[in-house]
């Protein structure tokens, strides 16, 4: 829990340009890693899902198994 007092000093150091870090830099590398690593983990998981499909018998596609 912060109070509205320190929330907006917070938020006035966040904001205000030129602060000691350096200023506001006009490239974030965090938002485009971000992006690389979901799509590789969305890559991944179409990937297994594929994998785990071509692994089911051809008798179970033609509708035999299910003959009695």
């Amino acid at each position: 829990m912060t109070c509205a007092s320190c929330l907006a000093k917070t938020r006035e150091a966040v904001l205000t340009p030129g602060r000691k870090s350096g200023g506001a830099r006009w490239f974030q590398p965090m938002p485009l890693i971000h992006a690389l690593l979901g799509l590789i983990v969305v890559w991944a998981l179409f990937y297994l899902v594929a994998q785990t499909l071509t692994g089911i018998p051809d008798k179970f596609h033609d509708g035999t198994i299910w003959d009695k």
